[in-house]
């Protein structure tokens, strides 16, 4: 990673490197669908297309409510891949805290995770004003209105106008630089609100510290989350565990999250440090090791534990690394 500048530098020479391995395992019904790593960049490139189609231009803000599932995750990269700049929340209630801050740049694409996010969006003026489309992330019915885009849609329609826009999809990625804005994430201080942005420059260097801590995870090992929120951890360690070559999962939801563990196996839990006193709370006199698979050896966290869920995960024989630089960036 010495030599990347970008995330779509990153990711590129990611692609390259792996070409048809297995990235990403997805629920699909009663099966599992697997998805390499061509697949993953032709599912991201299709949304970077229909987005371009759409004016999106480098610079451009996109807002994202949602939790960080799949679509959530291929989206982002596609509007990074654009030079676009995400403003992440991780539910509705959370984004009116700085609903006018963020109007305020005016975001030309929102992101919405679910049909309940987008109704309440369609009721604040000042945010639609200037987006041109809302996309929805679920399967939810939501009638003619051409402003919201299935997500599904988008990456058909995007497949169709890849063809082509590939060239133009490659100029623009390789023009972005480093010092660009790729993130902002809002915090407040009493009445204040506060955005702090992330230049690709220095998202590269964190998602770099990560790896040299994390070099001892071979490719061969599969992560496994949930991530509810929009905080910097959680925006980015998906980038970063596919940085290290691994095989990752994404659960839908938190009912999906025991159920889907269960098969997964996976060796790498990757959870904020309040998601994992979720899980812990949950155990109800369960075996730690075998609620999680059986199979985990690391638990990847942006913050120690408090001491009973380390002694707990360290009877389970799970050791805890703490991504501490993406909980304290500065």
């Amino acid at each position: 990673m010495n030599n990347t500048r970008t995330i779509p530098e990153l990711v590129g020479s990611l692609i390259k490197k792996y070409k048809s391995k297995l990235l990403l395992q997805r629920r699909d019904g009663w099966s599992w669908k697997q998805i390499t790593w061509l697949d993953f960049d032709s599912e991201v490139k299709n949304m970077a297309s229909f987005l371009l189609s759409l004016g999106f231009k480098s610079g451009d803000s996109a807002l994202v409510i949602s939790s960080n599932s799949n679509e959530c995750f291929i989206s982002e990269l596609a509007v990074y891949s654009l030079g676009g700049r995400i403003i992440p929340f991780s539910d509705y209630n959370t984004f009116l805290e700085y609903n006018e801050a963020v109007c305020s740049a005016k975001p030309k694409f929102i992101f919405a995770q679910n049909d309940e996010f987008i109704k309440e969006i369609k009721n604040n003026k000042k945010l639609v004003k200037h987006a041109k489309r809302i996309f929805i992330f679920d399967d939810s019915k939501l009638g003619d209105n051409e402003k919201v885009v299935p997500y599904k849609a988008a990456i058909k329609f995007g497949q169709i106008k890849k063809k082509e826009l590939t060239d133009k999809l490659k100029n623009i990625s390789e023009q972005i630089g480093p010092e660009q804005k790729a993130l902002t994430i809002y915090t407040k201080n009493g009445d204040d609100v506060q955005g702090n942005d992330f230049d690709h420059k220095k998202i590269v260097e964190l998602l770099s510290g990560a790896h040299d801590r994390l070099k001892f995870i071979s490719s061969e090992d599969q992560s496994y989350c949930y991530l509810l929120s929009s905080n910097l951890f959680e925006k980015l360690i998906n980038i970063s565990a596919i940085s290290l070559g691994i095989r990752i999962i994404i659960a839908e939801d938190m009912n999906c999250f025991y159920e889907d563990i269960l098969e997964a196996k996976p060796t790498i839990l990757i959870e904020s440090k309040a998601g994992i006193e979720q899980v812990y709370s949950k155990l109800n006199g369960n075996n730690l090791k075998d609620m999680l698979g059986g199979r985990v050896r690391y638990l990847i966290t942006d913050e120690q534990p408090a001491g009973d869920i380390k002694d707990a995960f360290k009877k389970a024989n799970i050791s805890i690394i703490a991504i501490s630089q993406f909980a304290n960036p500065n």
